[in-house]
């Protein structure tokens, strides 16, 4: 059994109708055995994702909000540490 689409030229195309069988967990971690595994393996990209448009490499600067009165603490750090970085209040 089929479905029939239409190109932008107006032309039939037949698709065939294919049932997943996943559940929405399994849809959920793209794969990866349990959730924690896909945060893990996520970790990178996610950190990336939530510097993009901070670190403005072409002006040797960044530009993080909410941290204006923390600066001088900041400029003096040995190092920073990022965990738990995920967004507060929304449950797991």
């Amino acid at each position: 059994m089929g479905v029939e689409h239409r190109t932008l030229a107006n032309r039939s195309v037949l698709k065939e109708v294919e049932e997943v069988t996943l559940d929405l967990e399994q849809i959920e971690k793209g794969g990866y055995d349990h959730f924690m595994l896909k945060e893990i393996m996520e970790q990178p990209a996610t950190l990336e994702d939530s510097m993009r448009g901070r670190l403005l490499e072409d002006e040797g600067t960044t530009k993080l909000g909410g941290i204006r009165q923390y600066l001088d603490q900041l400029a003096r750090a040995k190092r920073i540490i990022m965990l738990a970085c995920g967004p507060p209040g929304i449950p797991r």
